[in-house]
């Protein structure tokens, strides 16, 4: 019961009536339903978990990598770390070994320009499926 409670009060934000009525319906459920319920959720608790620890990493890793590129060359304009700031993960681990063998800002501005157009050539690829 508390797993469920757990979810819900995580996921579904129910307002007062909601919650009420999902008291009286899970008082409803039979024992042996109820534990298949708790598997249920457990793994969606589990999923949950999963997915706030991989944004925790990409953002620890976008930090990382603005710090060092701001430190590298002096101050990054607002405009170059927004579009830093939209690279995934695997983009920002990438750019993480390559940044070592830039010798400008104008590298930086290269590399992203690659990389966006790639972004927009995959999704164009998709939209034709």
């Amino acid at each position: 019961m508390q797993l469920i409670s757990g979810f819900v009060d995580s996921y579904l934000k129910l307002n007062e009536s909601e919650n009420r009525l999902f008291i009286e319906q899970i008082a409803t459920i039979k024992p042996k339903e109820k534990e298949e319920v708790m598997q249920i959720v457990t793994s969606w608790m589990e999923e949950g978990i999963e997915i706030g620890r991989q944004e925790g990493r990409q953002e620890s890793l976008l930090k990382l990598i603005l710090r060092q590129l701001a430190w590298r060359f002096d101050q990054l304009a607002p405009d170059l770390e927004e579009r830093v700031s939209g690279l995934n993960s695997s983009q920002l681990e990438v750019l993480g070994l390559e940044m070592l063998a830039f010798e400008s800002l104008d590298n930086l501005i290269t590399w992203l320009a690659k990389i966006e157009s790639k972004t927009e050539e995959s999704e164009s690829d998709r939209t034709e499926e």
